[in-house]
C-alpha cells in the first residue's frame, strides 16, 4: 500500500525540484492574469440623471439633473369648479419632488390639497422645458371609504414662469367630477 500511494504521489507531484523552477513561472503568469481582469467602471449612478450609467460602480459626479431648480415647495391657490357649478377656492401647499429613477419626472404631492383615507393624493407628472404634463391616472386606496379614495387625475398641463407655476386641474372622485387651475409661487 505504501508503495503504491508513494508512486502514485510521485508522478502527481513531479519532483519537488522541477516544481521548484516552475513556480515563479507559475506565479508570474497567475500575477497577469488577475491583473488584467475587469476594472470597476465608473460614472453617473444618479438613475435620475439623463447621464445615468447603469453599469457604472463608481460616482465620478459628472451626472447631469435636469430640473433642480423646479423641485421645490410652492404656496397656491385654486379655483375649481364642482359638479353642481359651485366653486371653490383655497390656498395651500404643493411639494414638486423628483419621480424615482425618470430624469424627466416629477411627483406632485397634496395634488389640489385633496386628501383620503390614505393621506394627500400625489400625482406623477413630467417637465420638459417650462411645461408641466400630467397624465390620465386613477388613484386607489385601500379602505374606499371616502369619495376620494378613488380618483381619477385626467390628462392636463401647466407651466413655470421663473418662480411661479400654473396648473390646470382635471380630476374626478368615486362621483363628481372637478375642474379649475392653480397657480403660486415657490417659497
Amino acid at each position: 500500500m505504501g508503495f503504491f500511494v508513494s508512486r502514485h504521489l510521485g508522478l502527481l507531484f513531479c519532483n519537488i525540484d522541477i516544481m521548484k523552477r516552475f513556480l515563479p513561472i507559475l506565479f508570474i503568469i497567475s500575477l497577469f492574469y488577475f491583473s488584467c481582469s475587469e476594472e470597476l467602471q465608473s460614472g453617473c449612478t444618479d438613475c435620475n440623471a439623463i447621464n445615468y450609467n447603469a453599469d457604472a460602480v463608481d460616482d465620478d459626479g459628472s451626472c447631469i439633473l435636469l430640473n433642480t431648480n423646479r423641485l421645490s415647495l410652492y404656496t397656491v391657490q385654486d379655483s375649481v369648479r364642482g359638479p353642481f357649478f359651485d366653486w371653490f377656492y383655497d390656498e395651500y401647499l404643493i411639494d414638486i419632488v423628483r419621480d424615482s429613477c425618470d430624469s424627466i419626472g416629477i411627483s406632485i404631492n397634496n395634488y389640489a390639497n385633496i386628501t383620503n383615507s390614505q393621506g394627500e393624493i400625489n400625482v406623477n407628472a413630467q417637465i420638459i422645458g417650462d411645461s408641466i404634463y400630467i397624465f390620465y391616472q386613477i388613484i386607489e386606496a385601500k379602505e374606499q371609504n371616502l369619495p376620494s379614495d378613488y380618483m381619477t387625475i385626467f390628462e392636463s398641463v401647466g407651466y413655470f414662469k421663473e418662480d411661479s407655476i400654473f396648473l390646470d386641474l382635471y380630476y374626478m372622485n368615486m362621483y363628481d367630477p372637478f375642474i379649475g387651475h392653480l397657480w403660486g409661487k415657490k417659497n
